[in-house]
């Protein structure tokens, strides 16, 4: 039996047709698994710090943060920060062909986290940021001060399925029907010191807004010598985020951060420099846009951060001068601005003296 002619001429292209409308659907509909990586905002720093003196200022005024690109010609430190994305698998795929974008699994991307828990992480990093941004300006000012540990978070998990997660706040430890306030990591080992023939620990902790208990079995090779590291290991994380109250013991150099567009650690060096900026005398800039990224720690330390040619591609554009980087960043960030033809310098540091010293020599 002969095919009909409308079977011979269309059903090609019906099958065609039907294929390419399934395979749209997906790319335009479908759930990605893919993240895009791409600039975001490069802005004055000095908008997110305010120094209160409340020996003179009886009702200080609170000033939000802007987010409009800094425009004009004044000299500020420009904090800069990127965008995660999860559009839809065309946009991820078009995202290949734009070199300001970085395309990631977003598996990897969030750490094996959820959306959520990645958001709270980074909240927290950032706020323990603060802490280390102003720690160090008070300690290179020499401005006295009084630490305090107010709560402490699970910095990274060792294992997706943990007992302990990422982002985890460890509250406290259950004790003879009691629970004892976790506050640090002094007050964990305390416990563990107290209570050497203790099989297990029970920790209260707070995950994605619930009260939780995580039983917690101990291993005689940690007892020896319990220490941040050697507890680390035990509760099976790879380290500790510490927030803590740092109040300068003179009114005139209290501190207040505005937070509300933020997160992550890399703003951690620029809000230092702009907290040294404000508590002295004179202008750090000279009339110059100088922009900044870079962890920091209490010490003064400067590590390395994510997403640096996003950051470059983005302070390239806003004018800036010079970009001082970690020197984990320093080849990928020239690279970036070599391709881009920009006129910017790329200038790394290791540490908070250098980078003052980098700021020095650029205004003489």
């Amino acid at each position: 039996m002969k095919k009909n002619n409308f079977e011979i001429q269309y059903k090609p292209i019906l099958k065609t047709g039907l294929i390419t409308i399934v395979v749209m659907a997906i790319l335009l509909y479908a759930p990605s698994p893919f993240v895009v990586i791409k600039p975001g905002i490069a802005v004055s720093s000095h908008s997110f710090v305010t120094v209160i003196d409340e020996r003179n200022v009886a009702n200080p005024v609170d000033t939000e943060p802007t987010l409009e690109p800094d425009k004009d010609n004044t000299g500020t430190f420009l904090l800069t920060a990127v965008l995660m994305d999860a559009p839809n698998i065309m946009d991820s795929l078009l995202s290949l062909f734009q070199p300001q974008r970085t395309v990631m699994w977003k598996y990897v991307a969030l750490g094996g986290v959820s959306v959520q828990q990645y958001a709270q992480r980074a909240t927290t990093k950032m706020q323990g940021s603060y802490d280390h941004a102003l720690e160090a300006a008070y300690h290179y000012l020499n401005i006295e001060y009084n630490n305090e540990p107010q709560q402490l978070y699970v910095n990274e998990a060792l294992a997706l399925g943990g007992k302990l997660q990422s982002g985890d706040r460890i509250d406290g430890i259950y004790s003879n029907e009691n629970i004892a306030p976790v506050k640090s990591i002094d007050d964990i080992v305390s416990w563990l010191k107290g209570n050497t023939d203790a099989s297990s620990i029970e920790f209260q902790v707070e995950r994605m807004a619930k009260l939780i208990k995580v039983v917690i079995q101990l291993d005689n090779k940690y007892r020896q010598n319990w220490d941040d590291r050697s507890v680390a290991k035990q509760l099976g994380v790879d380290g500790f985020l510490q927030l803590r109250s740092i109040v300068p013991t003179d009114e005139k150099y209290k501190v207040k951060f505005d937070d509300s567009a933020i997160g992550g650690p890399s703003a951690g060096l620029v809000l230092t420099l702009t907290l040294i900026d404000q508590l002295t005398d004179g202008d750090l800039t000279k009339g110059r846009k100088i922009a900044v990224t870079g962890t920091i720690d209490g010490q003064g330390h400067v590590g390395a951060i994510g997403g640096i040619k996003q950051k470059v591609y983005s302070t390239a554009e806003q004018g800036a001068e010079i970009f001082i980087v970690p020197y984990g960043n320093k080849d990928e960030a020239s690279k970036k601005v070599g391709k881009l033809r920009s006129n910017m310098k790329i200038i790394a540091v290791s540490t908070l003296e250098e980078a003052m010293e980098v700021i020095a020599s650029i205004n003489n």
